[in-house]
């Protein structure tokens, strides 16, 4: 002990496994293009104009218009409510369902390896502060 305190072992500091996050990350549903029936009326306006998240929000104001649309507030034709409940049908709520629920683990998990690393930084790593 020349020039200090002796040296110690110290023991190896834990991984943190990603693999389930990672796994997440490259999920199918990543790579869907979450998009309406394309044989409707109004597919190729709301396509063109990438605006199907606005419509789809919109689509609860139709029972409160009294026959004007909520988005332009011109009258509403004939089978534009028919029109919309096509555009978004089940495949397209089904598959909706699936990136917000992926959405929602990949939050939990990562929230969970937060927790994990800051418990390893405020306990098993005291010695790498030194």
């Amino acid at each position: 002990m020349l020039y200090g305190e002796q040296p110690f072992a110290m023991a190896a500091i834990p991984g943190l496994d990603l693999s389930r996050l990672i796994a997440l990350e490259v999920s199918p549903v990543l790579a869907k293009k979450v998009i309406g029936k394309e044989d409707v009326s109004v597919s190729a306006i709301i396509q063109r104009l990438g605006n199907s998240d606005w419509v789809r929000q919109g689509i609860r104001f139709l029972e409160h218009t009294d026959e004007q649309c909520p988005f332009c507030q011109q009258e509403i034709p004939h089978d534009f409510e028919k029109d919309l409940a096509d555009y978004f049908d089940e495949t397209f709520e089904a598959d909706s369902k699936s990136v917000t629920d992926l959405r929602t683990k990949y939050f939990q998990l990562s929230d969970e390896l937060l927790i994990q690393a800051r418990g390893l930084l405020a306990s098993e790593c005291t010695h790498c502060w030194r």
